[in-house]
């Protein structure tokens, strides 16, 4: 298990291509409002494509691998590292997000 990185080491949680997530995590940017976290597989990526994209809405894709909302206490990460099965991905990931901390989210891969 390995967080997904882009080429030069840091996490950049947009890949294309075929694997198994079976896990995340993520900090919040303001401790006071709600989060929300949603990874689809999104079947508009090309296999030409190095990265999946950041998504405005991500309730207009069939295919949501995660969908996370809740509230972020201070201190504390919002994480799941215990799916009973690793979720699948045909296409790649794209990611819709608010109030997470730019360079928090962290997908991690096997």
């Amino acid at each position: 298990m390995y967080p997904l990185t882009c080429y030069a080491g840091f996490p950049n949680p947009l890949r294309v291509g075929k694997f198994e997530i079976v896990g995340f995590s993520c900090a919040a940017q303001d401790t006071s409002t709600a989060i929300e976290l949603a990874v689809v597989d999104d079947q508009t990526l090309l296999p030409t494509d190095n990265f999946g994209k950041q998504l405005i809405n991500g309730d207009d894709y069939k295919v949501k691998v995660l969908h996370r909302k809740g509230i972020a206490t201070y201190g504390v990460q919002v994480d799941s590292l215990a799916f009973t099965e690793p979720i699948k991905v045909r296409h790649g990931i794209s990611v819709h997000s608010k109030n997470i901390k730019g360079g928090s989210l962290c997908v991690y891969v096997r």
